[in-house]
C-alpha cells in the first residue's frame, strides 16, 4: 500500500489529520481501517496506494469504492479532484514539503494533479 518512508511519513500526516477531524464522531479514524470504517462516504477512504516517485511528489491511487464502483467517467465525477484537494490541505497542517499530489485510478488511465500551494500551512496556522 505505502511504498517509501517519506511516502508514508506524508499519508500518516494526512491519517493523523483526518483522525482529528472526525475525532468524538465515529472512533478512530487515524488509520485506514478506522476512516473507511468511521467515514465510508469519503472518497479519500479508499485509498489502496501511495508511493513517491521523485523527493517532493506523491501519488495516491485511489480504489472504484471511492466513486461508487464501476468505470470512472471524469464527465460525471470530480472525485480525484476532492482527494486531492483534502489530502494536500490535511497534509499542509505538518509542512509543505510535498510538490505535487497525483491521485489516480487503478492502472492510471484517469489522473487529477494538485500542485502544491507553499502558503497552505501558514494559512492554516501551522
Amino acid at each position: 500500500m505505502v511504498s517509501g518512508i517519506w511516502a508514508g511519513e506524508k499519508y500518516d500526516q494526512f491519517l493523523e489529520t483526518t483522525g482529528e477531524t472526525y475525532s468524538g464522531e465515529c472512533g478512530d479514524a487515524s488509520t485506514p481501517a478506522g476512516l473507511r470504517a468511521c467515514a465510508p462516504f469519503e472518497p479519500f477512504a479508499y485509498v489502496s496506494a501511495v508511493e513517491s516517485p521523485t523527493p517532493g511528489d506523491l501519488l495516491v491511487t485511489i480504489t472504484p469504492e471511492a466513486w461508487g464502483g464501476g468505470p470512472y467517467d471524469p464527465e460525471q465525477v470530480f472525485t480525484l479532484e476532492y482527494v486531492a484537494g483534502n489530502m494536500a490541505l490535511r497534509m499542509a497542517h505538518h509542512d509543505d514539503d510535498v510538490q505535487t499530489l497525483t491521485v489516480t485510478t487503478p492502472g492510471g488511465a484517469h489522473t487529477y494533479t494538485d500542485h502544491w500551494q507553499p502558503h497552505y500551512a501558514s494559512v492554516l496556522g501551522s
